[in-house]
């Protein structure tokens, strides 16, 4: 019985207070944005990926001269 008058006491407030809400947009906008970016993630790395190779394959062309 005393665990349900303490809710009943705490569930009021606990629904009025509005300090939280400030950070749960932020994370909902968060990720929001990466189920966005996500799909591109590996075609970025794809790019990234073609840019190292191109630069070692230009790195060892030159040593070997």
């Amino acid at each position: 019985m005393k665990v349900r008058k303490l809710l009943s006491a705490l569930l009021p407030r606990f629904a009025r207070d509005q300090r939280g809400t400030p950070s749960i947009e932020t994370v909902l906008l968060i990720a929001l944005v990466a189920l966005a970016v996500a799909p591109f993630l590996d075609d970025l790395g794809a790019v990234i990926g073609q840019v190292f190779q191109t630069l070692s394959d230009n790195l060892l062309g030159n040593i070997g001269q």
